[in-house]
């Protein structure tokens, strides 16, 4: 997805308390059928903070 420079945030900090406080995800899918509609399913998150460098979701 296209962010703006003005709105993006690169401090890994900043971006995992925002992970933290807002612990999920949706994920849309649809059915092998164009005529199936689409399904929302929330999903939550945990974030180890330490794996890999950066952080990994799980």
């Amino acid at each position: 997805m296209y962010t703006p420079e003005s709105f993006a945030r690169t401090e890994l900090s900043e971006l995992h308390s925002f992970v933290e406080k807002h612990a999920f995800a949706t994920l849309i899918s649809a059915g092998s059928d164009v005529s199936d509609e689409p399904l929302a399913t929330h999903l939550p998150l945990l974030l180890d903070r330490a794996a890999s460098g950066q952080g990994m979701l799980t």
